[in-house]
């Protein structure tokens, strides 16, 4: 074997597990937040992601959630009994349509401060704009050629729950992009 390809490989393996030590990392980081402030000041999973949507946007339809989060009405039902039954949401059924029930937080659900929002601004603190578009780039690159390991159904699957969380964001006047600059969806991610 050739010395240039086992450099390659050395480095790509090298960088492969820094990826890998970033994750475990940010997955402890996870699991401390989660045991010092439970399961609702988690953003990214869960109940807790449930009151980060429902305090961007408050009164929301039970479909419109399950397709925002991209979760099946079912299991979003089963989490919403939870939150119900433990007193940080109500299910009333809509004015217009009483087949349609409206998700709102209660006073407990509103005095719930989410903490995984915080990671972001954490994990990228010193870096540069030109640093974040530089690596931002970069993770593309690899989802591309992850999207080519995979096939198509990973870029429609991004491109779908891209572009609900966008439209119904600004539908109802938040302006939120995820990320930083612009990504492979087109879609612009300034002001996180």
């Amino acid at each position: 074997m050739d010395t240039s390809m086992n450099e390659e490989t050395t480095k790509n393996d090298q960088t492969f597990r820094k990826l890998m030590d970033v994750q475990h990392v940010m997955m402890a980081l996870h699991h401390r937040k989660m045991f010092e402030h439970g399961p609702l000041g988690d953003t990214t999973r869960g109940r807790g992601r449930i009151l980060a949507l429902l305090q961007l946007k408050d009164g929301i339809a039970t479909k419109d959630m399950a397709q925002i989060l991209g979760i099946r009405v079912s299991s979003l039902n089963e989490t919403l009994g939870k939150l119900e039954r433990d007193g940080y949401i109500e299910r009333t059924p809509s004015e217009e349509d009483k087949r349609i029930m409206l998700v709102t937080l209660t006073e407990k659900g509103r005095e719930v401060k989410p903490h995984g929002s915080r990671l972001p601004k954490k994990l990228f603190a010193g870096f540069s704009d030109e640093e974040l578009d530089a690596f931002s780039g970069y993770l593309d690159r690899m989802m591309a050629n992850l999207e080519e390991e995979l096939g198509e159904d990973a870029q429609v699957v991004l491109e779908q729950m891209r572009e609900k969380r966008a439209e119904f964001l600004e539908m109802h006047g938040h302006g939120f992009r995820h990320g930083h600059g612009r990504g492979r969806c087109g879609h612009s991610h300034e002001g996180q």
